[in-house]
């Protein structure tokens, strides 16, 4: 983007001292507020080359059975994309890299990479735990190094919001001296003119034209920009993933920003480009519109780009859509969008589910089950813990479904008490009364699936007193390891059962996701529209989180037809 020629000496700045006070607080009223958004580029591929130390030159693929799920930008060179078959990969690619995910096996504690995993379809269930370990520590990593007022917003396994705001004010003060605020007196006051000088953008993809004159947000993009430059340089160098990000003045445009040009570059859209930017793009893509709520937006007004819905009325869309996602649909289509940045770094929710070939019988087998979800949610809560910070479940809910994951479900939760020692055997207890409950209000055997879930976690200082006794009087380091080493036992031994391992296949993983709670329709509506799956067996579109599930369902229906 050329710079602006040099503006007159007496005009001032369009903003005010309130705008950047409000940019301080890093508040989402403030129009020179700066958000990004870090988008690991394909994160799952990466994973695999930087663990199995090989050039990223050199094409890879993630495999789960016979599907491919990732792929590096090296094999993508040859024109393979998710949802293919391994033997096409291999005959569009002779040379490429194959490696399966990780997986859990029946008689195991732990996952692992198996050499014999395709031969072990009916006992094996894939793994995320290789990369949400991953995705800890880059998360843990952008947040050392933000200054602490600084917001992160974990959005998927692979990308985090970051509200910049509050540091991009502190360097503008720091730079601009002129921008002191002495007094609330001036807070409508216009703010000085920026200095004139070109702003070095250092590559960035900048969109859109630029005004007459520069101005504090040209100034405090270019600042941000430079913020996550570096953010993204330390990533690169302490953990080898390169990275993609978008920055804008909301996270609708830094999401769509940091898919602009991928991979390992970064693209800024100023609100003067929104527009121009928006109008050209298919409005699906827009974050929150992937799913349910741009099927309901089609139906109504039809046409497919963003261009196609300007001339709907705000009225219109309210009518059709319901006051407050009509006006959200109104305003983010032409760039406003003031949702925040939520610094909601941790993990929000558990999942232990399984399908099982043939279903189960009766509550006496379901129960097995029910300890194994038990004991691996509760090894994995402990995985979490810090030597400074324990987060712990407040809420348990199982799932019943009796015709399978796509059938009707049924489910109740309950809150895990607080005064009661925390482990493994309290969750099955719990479960165990929730699914008893269930099952005795209708007909419910044979049943083709069960889930577990934990929820509402919170940090253990945080809670009242009685919290406390989550933990025996040895110390609380030394109890949970204790009970992690029983528990990783008796999972062992459960696990190895032979009656449980000829009956049942486990086809569905553990999921972990954050609540989103942040448009009306965002409880229905997952963060990642444009990053989805087309299922070759069922043409289905299928969130980039529930690929490795669903691909494990249609093994066990597969399995299941061969008898």
């Amino acid at each position: 983007m050329d710079s602006p020629p040099d503006q007159a000496p007496h005009a001032m700045s369009r903003f005010t001292h309130r705008d950047l006070r409000l940019m301080e607080r890093s508040s989402p009223k403030s129009p020179l507020r700066v958000i990004a958004l870090i988008d690991f580029d394909a994160f799952y591929a990466q994973c695999e080359t930087v663990r199995l130390d090989i050039p990223p030159e050199e094409p890879l693929a993630v495999q789960q059975w016979n599907a491919i799920i990732a792929l590096n930008y090296a094999a993508r060179e040859y024109g393979l994309k998710r949802g293919v078959s391994v033997d096409e990969a291999k005959l569009r690619c002779p040379h490429l890299r194959l490696q399966h995910v990780a997986t859990w096996r029946e008689g195991d504690t732990d996952w692992a990479y198996r050499p014999d995993v395709v031969q072990h379809m009916r006992t094996d269930k894939a793994a995320l735990e290789p990369y949400r370990m991953e995705s800890r520590k880059a998360l843990d990593l952008v947040v050392r190094s933000l200054p602490q007022a600084s917001k992160v917003e974990k959005a998927s396994i692979d990308e985090m919001f970051v509200d910049l705001s509050s540091q991009v004010h502190s360097v503008l003060i720091e730079r601009y001296p002129c921008l002191s605020m002495p007094t609330q007196d001036t807070d409508h006051d216009s703010l000085p003119p920026p200095p004139s000088d070109e702003l070095n953008w250092e590559g960035d993809h900048v969109l859109g034209d630029h005004p007459i004159r520069l101005d504090w947000d040209d100034v405090a993009f270019s600042i941000g920009a430079d913020i996550v430059r570096g953010l993204r340089n330390n990533i690169l160098k302490t953990l080898r993933y390169t990275t993609s990000a978008g920055i804008g003045p909301n996270k609708t445009l830094a999401k769509l920003g940091a898919g602009y040009r991928k991979p390992n570059q970064q693209t800024v859209i100023t609100p003067y480009a929104a527009p121009d930017f928006l109008s050209s793009l298919k409005y699906r893509k827009i974050r929150g519109l992937g799913r349910q709520l741009g099927e309901k937006v089609e139906a109504h007004f039809h046409g497919t780009t963003v261009a196609d819905l300007l001339p709907v009325t705000l009225k219109d869309m309210q009518s059709k859509l319901g006051s407050e996602t009509g006006l959200w649909l109104y305003n983010v289509i032409r760039g406003s969008e003031h949702s925040e940045v939520t610094a909601r770094v941790q993990i929000q929710t558990m999942l232990s589910q399984k399908t099982f070939l043939p279903s189960v019988d009766g509550l006496q087998q379901a129960s097995k089950w029910l300890r194994i979800f038990a004991a691996e949610l509760y090894e994995r809560v402990l995985e979490l813990d810090t030597p400074t910070v324990r987060r712990r479940p407040q809420t348990l809910a199982v799932n019943h479904h009796i015709n399978g994951r796509f059938g009707p479900t049924r489910s109740q939760q309950t809150v895990i008490p607080g005064g009661a020692n925390f482990s493994a055997d309290l969750l099955y207890t719990i479960a165990y009364d929730k699914l008893r409950d269930i099952t005795s209000q209708e007909p419910s055997w044979p049943c083709a699936a069960l889930g577990m879930s934990l929820s509402n976690f919170a940090e253990l200082e945080t809670q009242s007193a009685s919290i406390k006794s989550f933990f025996s009087p040895q110390s609380e380091e030394s109890s949970a390891r204790s009970q992690h080493a029983c528990t990783k036992r008796r999972l062992s031994e459960m696990m190895s059962d032979s009656g449980v391992k000829k009956r049942f296949t486990e086809v569905l993983q553990p999921t972990e996701t954050g609540s989103n709670a942040e448009h009306p329709h965002d409880a229905h509506e997952p963060d990642m529209p444009t990053d989805t799956y087309l299922c070759p067996s069922c043409s289905k579109t299928i969130a980039a989180s529930e690929v490795l599930e669903h691909l494990d369902w249609h093994v066990a229906i597969e399995l299941q037809a061969k008898g």
